[in-house]
């Protein structure tokens, strides 16, 4: 039973490390397949030709990018080259499109969301906790000290919060 509950908590503990390794074996296996594919000869009518100016606005785009030596992402569809040419100043990438790994990428996309998400929603409650912290620590919202550098005791006789030790202490009397 010990060893239940504690594979139990390991696998809650790295579900997100588990996550990308699931997808890195996936993404392994994928390219795998398609490396055997390309040896063995692709016909080109299979083939996808992408035509990509050098000095273009899609090659410093976001929706443009080589992702490994023979793998392009162009508008999150993956593909993979078989052979590219330079033709002056546009490149011809002959290339497979890749739906497997186009759905994985998308599947890690929609994860990093989901994650994302969650995490901005503790975010705001973190900061709700903090602001609750503020009002018990400081009185008011937020960090007053440059507001109102120096408790006054007269006004609050009784209330002994932390911002009432944020100037030095006056030093004792000297002693005769």
């Amino acid at each position: 039973m010990r060893t239940v509950i504690s594979l139990l908590l390991l696998f809650l503990l790295f579900q997100p490390s588990a996550y990308v390794a699931f997808f890195k074996l996936q993404q392994h296996h994928i390219r795998k397949e398609i490396k055997q594919k390309i040896k063995r000869g692709v016909p080109d009518d299979e083939l996808v030709l992408l035509k990509i100016a050098k000095n273009s606005d899609i090659a410093s785009d976001n929706f443009f990018r080589l992702m490994f030596e023979n793998e392009i992402r162009l508008d999150g569809n993956m593909y993979d080259i078989v052979r590219q040419e330079d033709r002056g100043d546009t490149t011809w990438y002959f290339c497979i499109h890749d739906d497997k790994e186009t759905g994985l990428f998308a599947n890690l996309d929609d994860w990093v969301k989901r994650e994302f998400d969650k995490n901005s929603d503790r975010k705001s409650n973190n900061d709700r906790r903090l602001q609750s912290l503020s009002l018990w620590f400081f009185g008011q919202t937020g960090d007053d000290r440059a507001i109102k550098p120096h408790f006054s005791i007269a006004e609050h006789p009784y209330v002994f919060r932390s911002k009432t030790w944020f100037s030095q202490p006056s030093p004792p009397p000297p002693q005769s």
